[in-house]
């Protein structure tokens, strides 16, 4: 009669071994899939603003909300200048929004990639809809003035580094006396790339291009011949 033996210490390591590998081997895979994860809910996000404005702009007979964030009962979110301006966003920024009778989930203003504490809202509007004059370009307020909807762009993230996002999303046209310089500067939580969405609702990821745009830390930085620059300046003022 032969009896059953149980593995020896040396299969049992060599067993462990190669589920180790094995985990090492998916281990980047399934990292890449959490990432498309949380970037597939930020689109989601932002899609979902997108609707909210557009929902808005028909309610109010074909007014567009306020881009900026200075303005009660007509900015889209709210943040008032200094001296009532608070260090980081809070609650009560959001509900005191135009917006927020459309999206009444918090934790939607954030993406989920954002790696900073203290931010409860990493999205912000772009300044040619509803936002104020004086960035080189003309704004439009009404809903009849929006062309190119598929092209026009509406939010974007927005890594501004004081610890609130306060104003609009501007940048410098390609027709200004400044055109390789930006303004403010898009988010890099996506694996060097960031997610946009446009007036006819639908949101993008766009990959960056230049590296020196996942490098951006500050206002107005000079980044000459930048695709991601021109994409963007292109998408402000198609």
């Amino acid at each position: 009669m032969r009896r059953n033996r149980g593995f020896s210490l040396m299969e049992i390591m060599v067993i462990i071994s190669i589920i180790m590998l094995l985990l090492s081997m998916l281990s980047p895979s399934l990292q890449q899939a959490r990432r498309n994860a949380r970037m597939g809910v930020c689109l989601s996000q932002l899609h979902q603003f997108a609707v909210a404005w557009t929902t808005y702009t028909d309610d109010a007979q074909g007014t567009l909300m306020g881009a900026s964030t200075g303005r009660p009962k007509y900015d889209w979110v709210v943040t008032l200048p200094t001296p009532a301006l608070p260090t980081n966003e809070t609650e009560d920024n959001l509900k005191a929004g135009v917006l927020w009778p459309y999206v009444r989930d918090a934790a939607l203003y954030r993406c989920p990639d954002e790696y900073r504490t203290g931010y409860l809202r990493t999205y912000s509007m772009s300044n040619r809809l509803g936002g104020l004059s004086g960035w080189g370009i003309e704004t439009v307020s009404k809903q009849h003035h929006v062309h190119k909807t598929d092209r026009l762009l509406l939010m974007m993230e927005e890594p501004d580094p004081r610890g609130y996002n306060w104003g609009s999303w501007v940048i410098n046209p390609k027709n200004s006396g400044t055109p390789h310089n930006w303004i403010d500067w898009a988010g890099n939580f996506h694996n060097k790339g960031t997610t946009v969405s446009f007036a006819d609702t639908h949101a993008e990821y766009w990959a960056y291009q230049d590296p020196r745009t996942a490098d951006i830390q500050s206002f107005y930085a000079f980044t000459p011949n930048n695709p991601d620059l021109v994409r963007f300046q292109e998408a402000y003022t198609p």
